[in-house]
């Protein structure tokens, strides 16, 4: 993954296409993939994501689909709070 640096107006990038959970903040950037919940590919977990932005962070949580396990839980304070 190429990372972008980091503009004041960008706090999360949320992308998808590789079905590969993924979730990572580097340089203020939160980049985050909650996978995929089609078709299984490859040995990947089906998998979806929330995100929940409060006044002064963002929580995000991605869940394997069919027994709820939490893969990733974690809270980011946001840079840019309105």
């Amino acid at each position: 993954m190429k990372f972008i640096s980091n503009n004041e107006d960008i706090e999360v990038i949320a992308y998808g296409y590789s079905h590969k959970p993924y979730l990572k903040e580097k340089d203020n950037i939160i980049y985050c993939n909650s996978g995929s919940v089609g078709r299984r590919r490859f040995k990947l977990p089906i998998s979806y994501g929330t995100m929940s932005i409060h006044k002064d962070d963002i929580n995000i949580k991605i869940y394997e689909l069919f027994n709820n396990e939490i893969f990733f839980n974690k809270s980011f304070r946001k840079i840019n709070i309105i």
